[in-house]
């Protein structure tokens, strides 16, 4: 995905099975600066710095199991 630099952007992570709710957390990497994962999944925030960023989110179920999933984020420069 794609979140422009300095404005508002907002992704949700979702989990499926029987064993909801689910929680999320950060798992390794780092999100950009102005962006927070809440325990719902829900990304939000606006970015301020540009870059590639490369994070790992968690979702545990109520059983305390965990699958962990890799994903990419850029904020691109903004252009004048």
């Amino acid at each position: 995905p794609v979140a422009p630099l300095g404005q508002p952007y907002s992704l949700t992570f979702t989990a499926s099975g029987p064993t909801a709710p689910f929680t999320f957390a950060l798992a390794g990497g780092s999100l950009p600066s102005g962006l927070t994962l809440s325990g719902a999944g829900s990304l939000t925030g606006s970015p301020t710095a540009a870059g590639s960023y490369n994070f790992n989110v968690r979702a545990s179920d109520s059983f305390g199991n965990t699958r962990t999933q890799s994903y990419s984020l850029t904020v691109p420069p903004n252009i004048s």
